[in-house]
C-alpha cells in the first residue's frame, strides 16, 4: 500500500508527494540522432507525469506518431522514467556509437514551441559534455594509454592531435613547461603569429574531433602568454592576448557552443584529465606534481563520481514510481560516492610537500587561472560539475549574497550538454527533495507495517546530506590551511574571490578586521548550511544492546539506512537532551557557521541540544541488516548495525556513561564521520600490522572479520585462492577480561587467516594465537613494547618489502611509543629529541650554518602508517565556546605547569629548527610535529613564533578540537607570559614581535622547500623578497604609537627608504634571473636546453641563498634587541623610576630599528654590486656544481617533461 493514497480519516485529504509544476507546462520532447555516416529516424519520447490524484499512468502500447516540424516517424511511450534518467541513456548510448568522426545529436524542446525554442545537444569525440553512465562528466571512453600507464607524473597524450598544418602550435603547447621556466613564452606565441595568416582555413575546416583539443591548445598559450601579469587588459579594456590566438580562440569556442570565450572546466579538467589513479593530464603548463594534484585529481574524482548520476537519476525513476526503499538505496549509493571522492581528494596533501607545496601550487596552478578574458573566472574547486549535480539532486534553495553569483555563474561556464543534464535533474516533478517532506508530513498516518520504508528513506537522506556536508568540510580545512600560507606570498585573493583587501568589508559595528583566511572559512560555513536546508547534523539512530567487558561496553547502534562506513570510521554521539524544546537545527546551524544569530532557512520545530560537547567514537564492526527482514523491537527492516566500543573512566565522561547504561531502544544523535586515512586496504595481498591498547582493538579486529568475509567471498567464487599479505594482531590489556571482544572469535580468526595474534597483558601471562592455537609467552617484561621489539625487523620487512601497512589504536602517548618501539614514522633527528625528552633549549638567535634550509619531509613510508589516537577530552568551559579565541585566552590560567615563557622567547622559536605556538595561553614546541601535522609543515611554520588562537579557531573550530588541544598536551613545554601591556612602548614592542615574525615566517615558506624537488622553478620563489620588502609596510605601522616626535617620523621614514632600496635590489635580482633563464632557454635541443635550465636554476637559487640567509640574522638581532630594550622598560616600570629613564629606553629600541635597516640597507648594495651573472657557453663549469644527489633529480624531472 502507498503512504500517500491511504489517510488515516476522512478529514485529511489525499496528499500526493508533491505537486509537480510541470503538470501546468508543456513537456519537454528529446530527439536523437545520429549525423555519420548518413542521418536516422528520430526517436522521441514524452516523459509521463503524475495525474491530480498522484496515480502513475501505466505504460502502453509504442504508438507510431509523426512529429508536427517534419515528416519523420518517431515511438512515443509512456513509462515512469525522468528526463535526467532518459537523457543519461541516451547520451552513454552515444557515446557508444559514436566512432572515431561520428556525433550524435540531441533535440529537445517543448511541445508546439517554434524551432527556435529548439536546444540542440551534440555528443561525440573531441566535444564539450560528452557525459556517460561509466565516466560521469569526464565522458568518452578510457583509453589503452590510461590504463597502461606506468608512471604516475607522465602525461598522456591526447589522440586527438591537430591537423599537421597546425603541429607548431601543438609544438609551442608542448613544450610549455621549458618555456615558462625560461621566460619564452611570449616569443614563441608571438613567432606563431607568423604562420596565423596561412593557416586560417586550417582552424576554420577544423573536424568536430578537434575542437576540444584546439580550445584546449589555445586556452592554454593565451594563458601562459598572460603568467606572471597582474592584469589580462590592457589601459583601453582590451585583452593583452595576441589578436592571433584571441581571434581563433573565440572562433572555436563558438563553434563548441560555448557562451563565452575563456578557460573553462571542460579545459582544465573535462577534456584534459584521465581520470586515472595516477591523476594524468593529456595536457600539462608547469609538468609539477601539483598540476596533476589539481586538475588531474578532480579528473579523478569525476570519475569516481560517476556511478552517482545513474543512482541521482534512478532515485527520480523512483520518486515517479512511488517506491521509497529504491529511492532510499539510490541515496545510500550517492553517499557512497561521496566517501569515496574525499578519498581521492585527500591524496592533495600539504604534508608530502615534495609532491604538493602551497607555495609552488599557489604561484603556478592558480595563477595561470586568472582571467585573460572578459567574464572569464579563475579556477576554483566549485568548478567541478559534481557539485553542481549534487547541489541540484539535493534542492539546494535560498542560496544568499556572494554564494548566490558564484554558483550561478560558474554553472554558466559548464559546458551546454551537463547544463541541460543539470536541468533535468532539478525537474520539479521528479524532486527528492520534496518527496521525502511529504513522506515525513505524513509518517504518523502510515500504517505501523509500512512505516519502516520510510524511515529508511528519511535517514537515507539525512546521511547523504551529512556526509556531503562532511566532505565539504574537510575542504574547509584544507582550504584554510593553504589559504592562511598562501596569501602571504604575495598572491592576494584567492580563486573564489577572496581577497587580503576585503577585511575592511567585513568591519561592522567597531569589530576588528577580519582575516582573509577567516572569510573563505565563514563563506564555506555558509555553503554547508545551505545545503543542510535546515535539517540536522545528526542520525536518528537507536541503541540495540550492549555487552558488559571489564573496563568497557561494546554498544550496538541500530541505523535506519545504510551508510558508506566502514571499521575505523568515527561516528560522533551526542549527550542526552535537558532543554526545552526550541527550534531543533538552528544551535547545530549556528555551530557550523560559528555565528552567533540564527539563518536557518528551515524553520521546523524540534529540540537543541544541552550545553554538552558531542564525542567521537571509533566504528569496531559494521554489519549490514537483511532487507526484507522482520521489523526488530527499535526499529524497522533494512539499514545498519554499527558495533562501538566505550571505554569505562574514573570519572566518566558524559557521553560515554550515557552509551554505557543505555537501554535498547535509547535515542542516540549520531553524525557520521568516515575516516578514509584509517581504513585497510581492499588488496588482500597487502600485510596488515595491527597494534590496539584497550578498546582500540574494536576497529582493529573489525578489520580482520572483514578480511576473513571477504576472503570467503573470493573462496566461493574463484577457483583458485588469491595471495594472502601476513596479519599480525598484538593486544594491549590489562588481562583477558579486559580484551573487548570475545576470544572464540580471534581463534577462529586465525584459522581463518594467516593471522598472529599476541596478547600482550600487563596482569598476566602473554599469550599467542596462531592457526587456532594458544601457546603461552615465555615470561618477561610486561609491556607491549616487548614484543613489538621482538617483531621490530619483521614488521619493518612487512612496510618496506612487501609494501605492508601499519595500524595503531589508543592513547596519544601509546600510539607514540609503538612507533619509536617499531623505528617507523620518526626522522633521525625527531628520534634523538624523543630520547633526550622535551626541554627548554636556548633561542638560536644568530644566522643559520651556510647550509640550504629545507621543509622537513614526511618519514619514509609515512603514506603506509595510520594512526587513530584518542584523549582524554577535559570538560570544556560552559561559559564560552571551545572553539572561540576567548576561550583559548581564557585557558591561560589553568595551563600546563611548567616555566614561564615571554612574548620575546616565543617569537624567537620561528624556525624550522625550532618551531614554538601558543594556543590557549599554553606553548607547543611543535618541531617534531613538522613532518606529522595533516596540514603540512609550511601551515605550522605560518604560525610559528606567534599567538595562534585566532589561527587554530579558523582551523579546527569544529568537531574535533577539543580533541586536538588533548592531543596538543604531549607538547606543551610551557605558559604564556600573562604580563600586561598597558604602557604605549610596551604595546609597540609586542606589535613589532608580531611584524617581524609575520615577514619572517613568510619569507621562510616562500624560500624554503623540500629537498626532494631538486630545483625548483624560479617563478615559484622570485617574488619572495619582494614580498619581504612589501612587509616592511607592517613594521611602520606598528610605530603608531611609538610618537609623534620627530625623532619617530625620522625613524618611520628610515624605515621607508630602506623599503625603496630593498625593492630596487630585489627587482634587480629578478630581472637578473630572467634574463639569465631566458639565455639558457635559447641554447641547444630540447634535452640539452633542459638540462641547461635545471642548472641555471640551481645557481639562481644559491644566488638567492645568501641575502635570504643575511634577512634571517637581521631579523634575528633585530627582535634579541627588542627584547633586551623590553626587559629595560619592564624593569623601569616595576621600579618606578623617572620619564628619563623611558626616554633611554625608548632611545634603546630605535637604535635597535635603525641598526636593523643598517643591515637590511647593506644587503641591497651586495645584491646591486655584487652578482656577475656567468656567460652562457655549451656547458658552464659554473653551473655543475650542484651535488650528484640534486642533479640526478633533477635528470629524472626533465625525463618525466620530455615524456
Amino acid at each position: 500500500m502507498s503512504a500517500f493514497h491511504y489517510p488515516p480519516s476522512p478529514s485529511l485529504p489525499p496528499t500526493p508527494p508533491r505537486t509537480p509544476p510541470s503538470l501546468k507546462s508543456p513537456q519537454e520532447d528529446v530527439d536523437m540522432g545520429l549525423r555519420s555516416p548518413s542521418p536516422l529516424p528520430s526517436r522521441s519520447l514524452t516523459v509521463p507525469q503524475l495525474s491530480a490524484e498522484g496515480v502513475l499512468t501505466p505504460p502502453i502500447t509504442p504508438v507510431k506518431t509523426l512529429h508536427p516540424m517534419n515528416t519523420t516517424s518517431s515511438t512515443i511511450i509512456n513509462c515512469p522514467i525522468s528526463k535526467a534518467s532518459f537523457l543519461l541513456a541516451q547520451a552513454s548510448l552515444a557515446t557508444e556509437l559514436s566512432g572515431a568522426s561520428s556525433m550524435a545529436e540531441f533535440n529537445l524542446r517543448s511541445q508546439g514551441s517554434l524551432p527556435a525554442g529548439t536546444r540542440t545537444l551534440q555528443f561525440g569525440p573531441g566535444l564539450d559534455g560528452c557525459f556517460n553512465r561509466t565516466r560521469g562528466f569526464l565522458g568518452g571512453r578510457e583509453s589503452t594509454q590510461s590504463r597502461t600507464a606506468s608512471s604516475k607524473a607522465s602525461p598522456i597524450r591526447s589522440g586527438q592531435r591537430l591537423p599537421v598544418s597546425l603541429e607548431p602550435w601543438e609544438a609551442v603547447h608542448g613544450n610549455l613547461p621549458l618555456l615558462l621556466r625560461a621566460g619564452r613564452v611570449r616569443e614563441a606565441v608571438d613567432a606563431l603569429g607568423n604562420r596565423a595568416e596561412r593557416v586560417i582555413d586550417a582552424w576554420d575546416d577544423l573536424e568536430p574531433r578537434h575542437l576540444a583539443r584546439a580550445a584546449l591548445i589555445l586556452s592554454a598559450l593565451a594563458h601562459a602568454y598572460m603568467f606572471g601579469e597582474e592584469q589580462g587588459k590592457g589601459k583601453d579594456g582590451q585583452s593583452l592576448v595576441p589578436r592571433h590566438i584571441l581571434a581563433t580562440w573565440e572562433r572555436v569556442c563558438e563553434r563548441l557552443g560555448r557562451s563565452m570565450t575563456g578557460r573553462v572546466p571542460a579545459d582544465d579538467v573535462l577534456n584534459n584529465a584521465v581520470g586515472d589513479k595516477y591523476f594524468s593530464l593529456k595536457s600539462t603548463y608547469f609538468g609539477l606534481p601539483e598540476e596533476r594534484l589539481s586538475s588531474g585529481l578532480q579528473g579523478r574524482m569525476e570519475g569516481v563520481f560517476a556511478p552517482a548520476l545513474s543512482s541521482m537519476a534512478l532515485a527520480q525513476n523512483s520518486v515517479l514510481a512511488n517506491q521509497p526503499d529504491q529511492v532510499a538505496r539510490c541515496l545510500e549509493s550517492v553517499a557512497a560516492c561521496i566517501v569515496k571522492c574525499a578519498h581521492v581528494f585527500d591524496a592533495m596533501t600539504p604534508r608530502d610537500t615534495a609532491n604538493f607545496d602551497p607555495v609552488v601550487w599557489i604561484k603556478t596552478y592558480p595563477a595561470m587561472g586568472r582571467a585573460v578574458t572578459s567574464g572569464e573566472l579563475g579556477n576554483s574547486g566549485v568548478d567541478a560539475p559534481l557539485f553542481h549535480a549534487l547541489d541540484v539532486f539535493i534542492g539546494r534553495q535560498q542560496v544568499k549574497g556572494d554564494l548566490r553569483g558564484m554558483q550561478s555563474d560558474r554553472r554558466a561556464t559548464l559546458p551546454t550538454n551537463i547544463r541541460a543534464f543539470l536541468d533535468a535533474l532539478g525537474d520539479d516533478a521528479g524532486s527528492v527533495r520534496d518527496y521525502v517532506a511529504a513522506a515525513r508530513a505524513q509518517l504518523e498516518h502510515v500504517p505501523s507495517e509500512e512505516q519502516a520504508q520510510y524511515k529508511h528513506l528519511s535517514a537515507a537522506w539525512d546521511g547523504l546530506l551529512q556526509l556531503y556536508v562532511w566532505f565539504l568540510e574537510r575542504h574547509r580545512v584544507k582550504a584554510v590551511g593553504i589559504t592562511g600560507v598562501t596569501l602571504n606570498t604575495g598572491r592576494h585573493s584567492t580563486s573564489s574571490g577572496v581577497k587580503s583587501g576585503d577585511q575592511d568589508k567585513a568591519m561592522k559595528d567597531g569589530k576588528p578586521k577580519m582575516r582573509p583566511e577567516a572569510m573563505l572559512s565563514m563563506q564555506m560555513k555558509k555553503g554547508m548550511v545551505s545545503r543542510l536546508g535546515g535539517r540536522p547534523l545528526w542520525q536518528d539512530a537507536h541503541v540495540q544492546s550492549h555487552s558488559v567487558y571489564r573496563g568497557s561496553v561494546v554498544v550496538a547502534v541500530k541505523l535506519d539506512a545504510t551508510l558508506p562506513l566502514e571499521p575505523g570510521d568515527r561516528v560522533q554521539i551526542w549527550p542526552p537532551r535537558k532543554r526545552k524544546t526550541l527550534n531543533r537545527a538552528s544551535s547545530h546551524h549556528r555551530r557550523l557557521r560559528g555565528s552567533p544569530c540564527p539563518e536557518d532557512h528551515d524553520t521546523s520545530s524540534g529540540e537543541t541540544d544541552d550545553d554538552g560537547e558531542p564525542r567521537f567514537y571509533s566504528i569496531a564492526r559494521v554489519i549490514p541488516n537483511v532487507s526484507g527482514a522482520a521489523m526488530d523491537s527499535v526499529g524497522g527492516a533494512g539499514g545498519m548495525t554499527i558495533i562501538l566500543t566505550v571505554a569505562q573512566h574514573s570519572p566518566e565522561g558524559l557521553v560515554s556513561s550515557f552509551l554505557s547504561s543505555a537501554e535498547p531502544g535509547t535515542h542516540l544523535r549520531l553524525r557520521p564521520w568516515p575516516s578514509p586515512r584509517f581504513r585497510q586496504p581492499r588488496d588482500l595481498a597487502v600485510p596488515l600490522v595491527l597494534v590496539g591498547q584497550g578498546v582500540g582493538i574494536g576497529p582493529l579486529v573489525g578489520f580482520l572479520h572483514d578480511r576473513a568475509t571477504k576472503k570467503q567471498r573470493l573462496d566461493d567464487t574463484q577457483n583458485e585462492s588469491a595471495g594472502e599479505g601476513e596479519l599480525l594482531l598484538v593486544v594491549a590489556a590489562k588481562t583477558l577480561r579486559h580484551v573487548p571482544c570475545s576470544l572464540d572469535s580471534l581463534e577462529e580468526l586465525t584459522s581463518r587467516l594467516p593471522l598472529t595474534i599476541v596478547l600482550a597483558l600487563s596482569q598476566e601471562s602473554h599469550l599467542k594465537i596462531r592457526g587456532g592455537i594458544w601457546t603461552k609467552l615465555p615470561q618477561g617484561g610486561r609491556r607491549v613494547t616487548r614484543h613489538l621489539t621482538d617483531y621490530r625487523d619483521f614488521i619493518q620487512r612487512l612496510v618496506k618489502e612487501k609494501k605492508g601497512h601499519v595500524f595503531v589504536c589508543g592513547s596519544s602517548d601509546f600510539g607514540v611509543t609503538v612507533m619509536n618501539t617499531l623505528g617507523l614514522g620518526q626522522l633521525p633527528q625527531q628520534q634523538q629529541q624523543h630520547q633526550e625528552g622535551p626541554q627548554l633549549q636556548q633561542a638560536n638567535y644568530g644566522p643559520d650554518d651556510g647550509s640550504p634550509v629545507h621543509i622537513p619531509s614526511p618519514p619514509p613510508h609515512w603514506n603506509q602508517l595510520h594512526q587513530d589516537l584518542f584523549t582524554m577530552v577535559k570538560k570544556p568551559n560552559r561559559s564560552t565556546p571551545s572553539c572561540s579565541p576567548t576561550a583559548c585566552r581564557s585557558a591561560s590560567s589553568s595551563g600546563p605547569k611548567g616555566p614561564i615563557i615571554s612574548l620575546s622567547k616565543l617569537a624567537a622559536h620561528n624556525s624550522v629548527k625550532s618551531c614554538w605556538i601558543a594556543i590557549g595561553g599554553t606553548v607547543y614546541d611543535m618541531t617534531p610535529f613538522l613532518a606529522f601535522h595533516p596540514g603540512g609543515p609550511k601551515t605550522l611554520l605560518e604560525s610559528a613564533g606567534t599567538i595562534a588562537d585566532e589561527r587554530f579557531a579558523e582551523t579546527h573550530g569544529g568537531p574535533h578540537a577539543q580533541e586536538i588541544r588533548g592531543y596538543l598536551e604531549r607538547h606543551a613545554i610551557g605558559r604564556l607570559s600573562t604580563a600586561t601591556t598597558e604602557l604605549g612602548r610596551q604595546t609597540t614592542t609586542a606589535k613589532l614581535f608580531k611584524a617581524l615574525v609575520r615577514m619572517q615566517n613568510a619569507l621562510t615558506n616562500n624560500t624554503a622547500f623540500d629537498a626532494g624537488r631538486g630545483s625548483v622553478p624560479t617563478y615559484a620563489y622570485e617574488d619572495s623578497l619582494l614580498v619581504f620588502a612589501d612587509g616592511l609596510d607592517g613594521l611602520i605601522c606598528s610605530l603608531s604609537d611609538f610618537g609623534t616626535d620627530k625623532s619617530a617620523s625620522e625613524l618611520r621614514e628610515t624605515i621607508s627608504n630602506t623599503q625603496a632600496s630593498l625593492r630596487n635590489a630585489f627587482k634587480a635580482l629578478k630581472d637578473g634571473s630572467k634574463r639569465f633563464l631566458m639565455a639558457a632557454g635559447t641554447k641547444g635541443a630540447s634535452a640539452s636546453s633542459s638540462t641547461l635550465l635545471d642548472e641555471s636554476e640551481a645557481l639562481i637559487q644559491r644566488l638567492h641563498r645568501k641575502p635570504i640567509e643575511r634577512l634571517h640574522a637581521a631579523m634575528n638581532a633585530c627582535k634579541k634587541g627588542i627584547s633586551e630594550a623590553e626587559v629595560g622598560m619592564n624593569a623601569d616600570s616595576n621600579a618606578k623610576v623617572c620619564d628619563a629613564c623611558y626616554d633611554e629606553n625608548g632611545d634603546a629600541l630605535k637604535r635597535v630599528l635603525e641598526g636593523f635597516c643598517i643591515s637590511l640597507t647593506s644587503v641591497a648594495k651586495d645584491l646591486l654590486t655584487s652578482p656577475r651573472w656567468p656567460s652562457m657557453s655549451a656547458d658552464p663549469p659554473s653551473l655543475n656544481k650542484r651535488p650528484s644527489a640534486e642533479r640526478k633529480i633533477s635528470a629524472q624531472r626533465n625525463l618525466r617533461c620530455q615524456a
